[in-house]
């Protein structure tokens, strides 16, 4: 059993903490969006404004258990350097898809498009970390001394 270090995390904890802060002001727009447009809680339907603020945030809600589980699976089993960049990269195209969703259902496309590669990266780290691990185990090599 291999035992991890703080140091050995660090850069997916701060996306953790920094990606929380991101999804609470999410949610805080969607309340300013309820007084601008006069849409009272339990309320989800109403003006097209609203309602396209709303779906931003919805939307977000669904991918972020994906996205942490990504994330940590791959920060732990592959290493923290390219989960990282990418949690960075998934947290920008969010604010971008939340932005242009926010605007006009067209604009949030391009957002969406580079959130969801990045998470095709983290889980394509996964599948590698998890591929080595079992290669490890099995073959009592590391794939690592292929290369050297």
């Amino acid at each position: 059993m291999v035992a991890v270090q703080f140091e050995d995390i660090i850069g997916p904890c701060i996306i953790t903490a920094v990606s929380s802060l991101q999804m609470a002001s999410f949610a805080r727009r969607v309340g300013k969006a309820r007084q601008k447009y006069k849409v009272p809680p339990p309320e989800t339907n109403g003006d097209e404004g609203f309602v396209r603020i709303f779906r931003a945030h919805q939307n977000s809600v669904e991918f972020y258990p994906v996205f942490l589980a990504s994330l940590w699976s791959s920060s732990l089993l592959f290493h923290q350097v390219p989960p990282t960049v990418l949690g960075v990269v998934y947290m920008l195209a969010r604010s971008k898809y939340f932005k242009g969703y926010s605007e006009s259902a067209d604009k949030r496309l391009p957002g969406f498009r580079v959130s969801v590669t990045a998470l095709v990266g983290l889980n394509i780290c996964s599948l590698l970390g998890t591929a080595h691990i079992l290669f490890t185990k099995y073959t009592g090599n590391s794939l690592f001394s292929y290369f050297n």
